[in-house]
């Protein structure tokens, strides 16, 4: 969580993927669909990021193997690894009984500066190998 030690379920070395540009804005929009899920099955509100994970593998090799219902939709992927999110603070964890799909969590406050330095975390954008041109 956001502002305390790290307590990840997910080694610093696995990469992390996410698909499209992944900018501070989006980021944020992203983790106020995440809150505003809890709070409508009346669960405690945290705000986190999905992300794809496949320990040993490849960025490329994670895309491929997404689970991600929309991640053939975008051109591009960005990647980072746990130990990047640990490094400003943050948690990874696996999330829900999709194989591979983890949980950057951000905590119980979404703060600007906490999304700027996720953004930051991430590689620039590359190609993304699941893109299907509709």
């Amino acid at each position: 969580m956001a502002g305390g030690a790290p307590q990840d379920n997910l080694p610093a070395e696995a990469v992390l993927v996410r698909f499209g540009i992944s900018k501070a804005a989006t980021l944020r929009e992203n983790a106020l669909v995440h809150a505003e899920r809890l709070a409508d099955n009346a669960l405690p509100v945290e705000y986190a990021l999905s992300c794809d994970y496949r320990l040993g593998h490849s960025a490329a090799e994670i895309a491929l193997q997404s689970t991600t219902p929309n991640a053939p939709a975008y051109r591009q992927m960005r990647q980072t690894t746990v130990r990047r999110m640990n490094e400003i603070g943050l948690s990874v964890v696996p999330e829900g009984d999709r194989e591979g799909h983890g949980r950057i969590e951000l905590g119980p406050q979404l703060d600007d500066e906490v999304v700027k330095r996720v953004e930051a975390a991430f590689d620039p954008p590359e190609p993304n190998p699941r893109y299907e041109m509709s």
